[in-house]
């Protein structure tokens, strides 16, 4: 809480199991002992000098800051404070990790987009039949509205499960808006590990 920021002070304490829904974070922080969580935390950091919040400051931060800043304030929405707090969640996970295995840094080698990829290659291969067909009206459909983009943001493609091309479409339409907002380099998340060489061979084999 020296941050006078709850998110971060949440991600700390839950990084070891899982972030909690909002009501559960909520009822956690608002039962807390300020007096108590004082006491535990000098003893924690052996009486460091730290300025911390008062009783006030810290109730506010919890009752005002907490509250109205991310349920009330129409100009903060919901999938921005998501983002943010997957992004830093994330980021100390990974950074907890890396220090348990005495490691200072990861070396990322860029793949950097170009212009010449094998999409149409790999089009051109295709079989002639109604299955091939539909995938490719749906990745047209799909390019054409990536088209009509006028600004990063948050998009989503939704697509049926299995056989409608969702991995190639995916890596074709962030190529073009990478292109189109003159970015070097597209950052792919997947939901799930068992998928993460399947999705790997299929952004060698066309990018």
């Amino acid at each position: 809480m020296i941050t006078k920021d709850i998110l971060p002070a949440e991600i700390v304490r839950r990084h070891h199991s899982y972030l909690q829904n909002f009501e559960d974070m909520m009822s956690f922080w608002r039962e807390l002992d300020y007096e108590e969580t004082l006491q535990t935390l000098n003893e924690f950091l052996d009486n460091i000098e730290i300025k911390y919040l008062n009783e006030q400051e810290w109730k506010r931060s919890i009752w005002v800051n907490w509250h109205s800043k991310y349920l009330l304030d129409s100009e903060i929405k919901a999938e921005e404070v998501w983002l943010r707090m997957k992004i830093l969640y994330s980021i100390f996970i990974t950074a907890d990790r890396l220090d348990s295995l005495n490691i200072d840094k990861i070396a990322f080698e860029k793949k950097y987009l170009t212009k010449k990829s094998n999409f149409d290659t790999y089009l051109a291969k295709l079989p002639k039949n109604e299955l091939s067909q539909w995938k490719n009206n749906i990745r047209e459909i799909t390019l054409e509205n990536a088209d009509k983009i006028t600004k990063p943001g948050i998009y989503t493609i939704s697509l049926p499960t299995g056989g409608a091309g969702k991995t190639i479409i995916g890596l074709q339409t962030s190529m073009k808006l990478a292109q189109k907002f003159s970015l070097n380099s597209v950052i792919y998340v997947l939901p799930f590990i068992s998928i993460v060489d399947q999705n790997a061979e299929v952004a060698k084999k066309y990018l």
